[in-house]
């Protein structure tokens, strides 16, 4: 897990600086998620990390869909189709199965990973990203009820 390095916000830090400029904002944005969601969930018991107040969703599934949000859109942003893997990491978000720490350790690995993607995020990229997300969810019904192939 990232623990903030300084009380800069992580774009003032002066890191990344070999990173396009479009890549490194995304990168500081998720840097500050994740450095607040620490710090602001890191003392919450396994306990409270899975309550589920009035039927909503957990802490935990939220810092769980919050990396698997980002390599889903990354998938798209490259063009791709989900795989069976990532449908079931998504399926799998709201399981109870993971302490706070596992979640946050979960939660930190989503932007690392997504640094070493290919994926371009430009207009364009972006664009699809976006329009294939909005396109994705009746086909990953279809694809989680065996209607399609």
């Amino acid at each position: 897990m990232h623990q903030p390095t300084s009380l800069l916000e992580p774009w003032l830090r002066g890191t990344l600086t070999d990173t396009p400029a479009v890549q490194r904002a995304v990168m500081h944005a998720l840097q500050a998620a994740e450095e607040e969601l620490t710090n602001w969930c890191s003392g919450l018991t396994d306990e409270e990390v899975q309550q589920r107040p009035a039927g909503l969703a957990s802490v935990a599934f939220h810092l769980r869909h919050i990396p698997g949000s980002i390599d889903r859109l990354l998938t798209y942003a490259e063009g791709g189709e989900l795989s069976g893997e990532q449908l079931q990491r998504m399926r799998s978000e709201g399981a109870q199965d993971m302490s706070t720490k596992e979640c946050l350790q979960q939660l930190s690995r989503g932007p690392e990973d997504g640094r070493g993607r290919d994926a371009a995020v430009s207009h364009g990229a972006v664009a699809r990203a976006t329009h294939r997300r909005t396109q994705a969810p009746a086909h990953n019904r279809r694809r989680l009820t065996g209607a399609c192939g």
